[in-house]
């Protein structure tokens, strides 16, 4: 009879060394798992996190990171390590955008760290160390944890301002939402239309705000409707400290006017390098700078009369329908500066044919204002005008062909004629202007 267990060995007998191989086996997973899982979640750490990237970036924007331990210029796109700090110089702005379409608008000379979520599934932690930022949520109300060096809390809501003095005085300002704040010196809690103050060693301080849109002025698109034609110089050309953001200007290149714009004398400007800079200002949203350049007396009466253009399209689309026209009769159509703040205005209040007439008045009075040709076509394009807006649109481009907005109703046109590489392409340029406006996103 054959042998069996000599023909076929049992395996253990075969292979005396396995169990020695599967004990040295599980041995070294432990010792990988003790030491290389600490060195992975420290890398982890490291690594940019899905929920932020950096939407747009104008001016001056810079990252640190933390593992390089250096700035960097932020970019279109560029992801957001937890514990990375961005950093907004003066005349610069950015926004940041969350997976789930979160936006935070931040405004110049601003510095905000993103912390880790407390737990698992919570939105980042925003620690505001100095500066503004807006946020602003499409979606259902999030709960946003924040710090400032005076307060902490989480907001629920979708639409609020918070602003921090370094060292100083912290302001949250609610435009819709719910937020509980705690601070050293007590807790409060705010909705929607409330703002509260919170200074050092003081209990914090809530009023009720009637217009908290005026706080936001900084996050608007306010449009150029400054003719610089009409600006009447001491020389016969603009001084050439200014040639560069007054070409930026009328390239309609908004975001490359404020980097060019030079900075104020000391001595004072003369009344047309007043004007260009509260346009240029007030282009970039920064209202109470704007309103600050135009409080002043004006010799000529023209220069008046551009500074009551810009005041009223300040108060028309921050007050939409509640403010009145406040020109008088003389002011009507002066100046084609005026006549384009007259169509915005008519706008706002629903008046679409009257904000027509006025834009075509604007345009046709001359070939060199972009601004009011950009403006002519989009709104011969809302009235369905097809061969009206493509002549005024190749006319607003020809004439102002860094314009983001001209870019952008360009490619709606080519998307309703069926181009979509066209429009796409049309869009792309339109952000590589301008990455601030959000309708070419």
């Amino acid at each position: 009879m054959m042998n069996v267990t000599e023909k076929h060995p049992h395996p253990l007998a075969r292979r005396p060394d396995r169990w020695g191989w599967i004990l040295c086996f599980i041995f070294c997973n432990v010792i990988l798992c003790a030491f290389v899982h600490p060195l992975l979640q420290a890398a982890d750490a490291q690594m940019p996190t899905p929920q932020t990237r950096i939407l747009s970036a104008q001016g001056t924007v810079d990252i640190f990171r933390g593992e390089s331990q250096l700035w960097i210029p932020a970019k279109v796109n560029m992801p957001l390590a937890f514990g990375d700090i961005v950093r907004t110089g003066r005349r610069s702005k950015a926004a940041l955008q969350m997976t789930d379409k979160t936006l935070i608008k931040i405004r110049q000379l601003t510095s905000m760290v993103i912390q880790a979520p407390e737990s698992k599934g919570k939105q980042p932690l925003l620690n505001l160390r100095s500066g503004s930022v807006f946020f602003f949520s499409r979606e259902s109300p999030k709960e946003v944890p924040f710090r400032t060096s005076l307060t902490s809390g989480a907001i629920r809501g979708t639409e609020f301002e918070l602003t921090a003095i370094e060292n100083g005085s912290s302001t949250l300002t609610m435009v819709d939402g719910l937020v509980d704040l705690s601070t050293p010196m007590g807790n409060v809690s705010a909705t929607g239309g409330e703002q509260v103050v919170i200074e050092p060693d003081q209990s914090p301080r809530k009023t009720p705000m009637l217009n908290p849109e005026s706080v936001i002025q900084w996050t608007l698109y306010y449009p150029g409707i400054l003719d610089t034609s009409e600006l009447q110089w001491t020389e016969v050309a603009p001084p050439e400290i200014w040639k560069a953001a007054l070409n930026a200007y009328n390239l309609g290149n908004l975001p490359q006017a404020i980097t060019s714009m030079p900075k104020a004398s000391d001595q004072g400007e003369q009344e047309a390098a007043r004007l260009l800079r509260a346009a240029i200002w007030l282009a970039h949203g920064e209202v109470s700078i704007t309103e600050n350049a135009l409080d002043e007396n004006w010799n000529l009466g023209r220069h008046a009369e551009l500074s009551a253009a810009l005041k009223s399209l300040i108060q028309k689309l921050s007050l939409g329908g509640r403010s009145k026209d406040n020109y008088n009769q003389a002011q009507l159509g002066g100046t084609r500066t005026l006549m384009l703040a007259r169509s915005y205005h008519a706008q706002a209040s629903y008046h679409l044919e009257e904000a027509l007439e006025w834009a075509q008045r604007a345009a046709e009075e001359s070939t060199t204002f972009g601004y009011a040709w950009a403006r002519l076509a989009e709104l011969q394009f809302s009235f369905g005008n097809h061969q009206r807006t493509k002549e005024a649109l190749e006319k607003a481009i020809e004439i102002s062909p860094e314009n983001a907005q001209a870019r952008i109703l360009e490619g709606f046109i080519q998307l309703a004629n069926k181009h979509p590489e066209a429009a796409l392409a049309s869009m792309q340029k339109a952000v590589e202007l301008d990455s601030g406006l959000s309708n070419a996103w």
